[in-house]
C-alpha cells in the first residue's frame, strides 16, 4: 500500500514537473511556461523591490503636485502642473501593467535582470522632479523616458528570439541559412497575431515615432525659455503671429497638449491588458501558456522535420 502511494506520488510530481514546461524544443533544454515563469520572477526580491517603487511613485505624484501646486498663483501654471502629475500616474500604471505583461512572462529573463526595472522605476521619479521644478523640461524627459522603456522592450524582444532560436533550431538547419535575424522577424509577426503575445513582440513603430516628436518639441520648449526667444522674436517680427507669441504661455499651452495626448493614449492601450482573469473567470496568464505553445507549434512548422528532433 505504501509502495502505491509512493509511485502516485512520483507519477504526480514528474506530471507536475513536465507541465511546467512548453513542448517542442531540441533535445536537453527546457523552456518555462510563461505562467511558470510570470509566478517565479512575481517571487523574486528584485520583482518585490519594483512593485513598491511602482506604488510609492503614484503616491510621489499626488505630493508633488499639492506641494508645486500650492506655491502656484497663476491658474494656468496650475493645469499644467496638475496635467504632468496626471501623465506620469498614467505612464506608471502603463509601465506597471507592461512589466507584467511582458518582461516578467518571457521565459529567458533571469531574476538578476529584473534590476533594470528597477533603475527605471528610479528614473521615473528623477524625471518627474525635474518636470514639476522645470515645466519647459516636461515633453524632453517624457521623450527620453519613453526612449529608454521602448529600448528596453526591443532588447529583450530580441534576446527572446535568440532565446528560442537556439532552442529550437538544430545546427544542421543554421547552415542552410536559418538565421536568428529572420527567426527575430518572425517572432514580431507571430506575436501580432495574438493579443496575449503583444508584449513579447518589439515596440510598433509609431511609437517611436511619437518619442521623436517629444525630444524634439522638448528641445524646442527648453531652447526657447533658455534663450528667451531673443533670435525668434528677431526672425518672427516680420510675421505678426510669430512676433506676438508669449514663449511662456506657449510652452504652458503644449505641456498641457502634450500630456493629455500621453495620458489618453496611455488609457486607450491599457484597456484590455490585465493579468488576472477573463470573462469566464480564467486567468489570462493561462491563456499565455497556449499562445506560446502555439508559437513554437508554428515555428516547428517552419522548420523541416527531417532535421529536427524534438523532445
Amino acid at each position: 500500500m505504501a509502495d502505491t502511494e509512493h509511485l502516485q506520488k512520483d507519477g504526480a510530481s514528474k506530471f507536475e514537473d513536465e507541465n511546467r514546461y512548453l513542448d517542442g524544443f531540441l533535445p536537453g533544454w527546457k523552456v518555462l511556461r510563461p505562467s511558470v515563469a510570470y509566478s517565479e520572477a512575481c517571487a523574486s526580491y528584485s520583482s518585490r523591490i519594483s512593485e513598491l517603487i511602482f506604488g510609492s511613485l503614484l503616491a510621489s505624484y499626488i505630493l508633488g503636485f499639492m506641494n508645486f501646486g500650492a506655491q502656484v498663483k497663476a491658474p494656468f501654471s496650475f493645469i499644467e502642473l496638475m496635467i504632468i502629475s496626471l501623465t506620469f500616474s498614467c505612464l506608471t500604471a502603463g509601465f506597471y501593467m507592461t512589466y507584467h505583461n511582458s518582461i516578467l512572462t518571457m521565459p529567458n529573463v533571469p531574476i538578476s535582470d529584473l534590476t533594470t526595472d528597477f533603475l527605471i522605476a528610479l528614473l521615473q521619479a528623477v524625471t518627474f522632479g525635474i518636470s514639476m521644478i522645470k515645466p519647459s523640461y516636461f515633453a524632453g524627459c517624457l521623450g527620453m523616458l519613453l526612449a529608454l522603456v521602448f529600448w528596453r522592450q526591443q532588447a529583450k524582444s530580441r534576446r527572446l528570439g535568440q532565446f528560442f532560436y537556439e532552442r529550437l533550431v538544430p545546427a544542421s538547419l543554421r547552415d542552410r541559412g536559418a538565421t536568428a535575424k529572420a527567426f527575430h522577424t518572425e517572432l514580431a509577426i507571430l506575436s501580432k497575431r495574438d493579443k496575449h503575445l503583444e508584449g513579447w513582440g518589439p515596440v510598433n513603430p509609431s511609437y517611436w515615432l511619437g518619442v521623436v516628436v517629444l525630444i524634439i518639441v522638448g528641445l524646442a520648449i527648453g531652447f526657447a525659455n533658455t534663450e528667451k526667444v531673443k533670435n525668434f522674436a528677431v526672425w518672427g517680427s516680420s510675421i505678426p503671429i510669430l512676433g506676438s507669441l508669449d514663449t511662456k504661455v506657449t510652452s504652458h499651452t503644449i505641456n498641457v497638449i502634450v500630456g493629455v495626448w500621453i495620458s489618453v493614449a496611455t488609457i486607450r492601450i491599457l484597456k484590455g491588458k490585465s493579468l488576472v482573469k477573463d470573462e469566464s473567470g480564467q486567468p489570462v496568464v493561462l491563456k499565455m501558456d497556449a499562445a506560446a505553445q502555439d508559437l513554437v507549434n508554428a515555428w516547428n512548422h517552419k522548420l523541416t522535420p527531417e532535421s529536427k528532433t524534438t523532445k
